[in-house]
């Protein structure tokens, strides 16, 4: 709450190690690390506060270790993009390979139903990839989608 008090105040300077130095009891804890990350995000919303100043005042709550916490906060959030990543280039394949057999089956699919492909989140993707097998024609999947889409808004 201290931080949300001072994230625009030109007092962050002056506050924000005394701050971080209450964390530096539990910081071993992978939650607090986790939570730590979370409020490191926010301080670098505010424009004033750069990777340097952010190092800096680590250091002095928790006597020069504000490198090493960087880096075990950085990791986190490089995993995170990476799941992130993965999770998004796995959907694009399954939309690609879902517009691919509707393209073979029914010829040139309407973009309509491309993005609509990609709107859907992937449980939606993985029903209509198993009920493609009994599309007789595109009304056939516009009946589904009117049917499993529109419940789900």
């Amino acid at each position: 709450l201290l931080i949300m008090k001072y994230i625009f105040s030109d007092e962050l300077d002056n506050k924000l190690a005394d701050i971080l130095s209450l964390w530096a009891d539990v910081i071993q804890q992978k939650s607090t690390i986790d939570l730590l990350g979370v409020v490191l995000e926010y301080i670098g919303t505010n424009k004033f506060c750069d990777d340097d100043f952010l190092k800096e005042n680590l250091d002095k709550a928790f006597k020069n270790k504000g490198e090493e916490i960087m880096h075990s906060v950085a990791d986190k959030w490089i995993n995170k993009g990476i799941t992130i990543g993965e999770k998004k280039a796995e959907k694009k394949g399954e939309t690609k390979i879902l517009a691919y057999l509707f393209e073979e089956r029914f010829g040139k699919v309407p973009q309509q139903i491309k993005k609509q492909f990609n709107q859907v989140d992937d449980k939606l993707i993985e029903d209509l990839t198993r009920s493609f097998l009994s599309f007789n024609s595109i009304n056939d999947y516009y009946l589904w989608w009117d049917k499993h889409y529109s419940a789900r808004q």
